[in-house]
Order: structure tokens, then sequence, then C-alpha cells
């Protein structure tokens, strides 16, 4: 009897051991291909749980290390005429141009789906 507890013993050790990797595989890689749906899903409902000291703390610890690579997503052209306009390094006239410019280039995008 004692050597079928043992048996299961270990089984149960391993498999542990095996989904505590897969999860942590999952949820390096999820974060680190910065995923939103795993944002949404997982890293956010679980910083939610957390207590906020506890979460500020991992956050700078996180960032301290470089555990995280900035963000790849660059910012859309009508964003990016829309900071140019609102800061006033243009002109009236070339903002309206370049919002025409956006709308005819965000057509010829689309039109081609």
């Amino acid at each position: 009897m004692k050597i079928i507890s043992l048996f299961f013993q270990r089984k149960f050790k391993s498999v542990l051991v095996v989904g505590a990797s897969g999860t942590f595989v999952f949820g390096g890689m999820g974060i680190w291909t910065g995923n939103e749906k795993f944002y949404e899903q997982f890293v956010s409902p679980f910083l939610n749980h957390m207590d906020p000291e506890v979460s500020h703390r991992a956050a700078i610890y996180v960032t301290k290390l470089h555990l995280l690579r900035s963000s790849q997503l660059k910012e859309p052209l009508n964003l990016v005429i829309l900071k140019i306009i609102n800061t006033g390094k243009f002109s009236s006239d070339s903002a309206m141009q370049a919002m025409l410019l956006i709308l005819i280039i965000n057509y010829f995008n689309y039109s081609r789906i």
C-alpha cells in the first residue's frame, strides 16, 4: 500500500511541476508579445484583485529590471496629425490639407479590402 501512495505522490508532483511550468511559459509569452487579449483576460483581473501597494511595488520591480519591452504598436497617422494640430505647429490651412490627405489615404487603404 505504501508503494502505491509513493507512486501517486510522484505522479502528483510531476503533474504540478508540468502544470506550473506551462502556466509560467504561457503567461510569459502572453506578456512578452504584448497580447491585448491576454492582458484583458488574465493580467488586468489579476492585478485588480491584488493589494494596490503590492501591485505598485511589482510594477516598479518589473520596470527596474526591464522585464517588459516597450510597446511595438505605432500610433495611427490620424492621431499623429491631430497631435500636431493641437500643438499649433501648423497653420490652419496646412492642417486642413493634412486632414484631407489622411482621408484620401484611408479611403484607398480601406477600399482595397
